[in-house]
């Protein structure tokens, strides 16, 4: 579980994977659609713990709160380097 953008993302195309592959997604899929009310209330309680750093279970966890705060970073960080990349193409 980690923070992203939607713009990011990207569809995985699994026609040109093995059959098991793709029936061993496909269950994995069917699976989290069974139950996507206890996985959401799952990374609700996971995400408290990580956000708590004084809970007994903390070290277990992501910090959160900074892969927010990095995550919130990027669009800045990317800019940047697609500046230095333009300007590097330039000389």
């Amino acid at each position: 579980m980690f923070p992203t953008f939607d713009y990011v993302l990207q569809l995985k195309d699994f026609s040109d994977e093995p059959q098991s592959y793709k029936d061993l997604v496909n269950a994995e899929i069917k699976y989290c659609n069974q139950n996507v009310d206890r996985i959401y209330k799952k990374a609700e309680e996971v995400y408290k713990i990580g956000t708590n750093r004084n809970h007994p279970l903390a070290y277990t966890c992501c910090d959160f709160k900074l892969l927010e705060d990095k995550c919130l970073d990027y669009p800045s960080q990317l800019t940047e380097t697609m500046q230095q990349i333009a300007t590097t193409n330039e000389d």
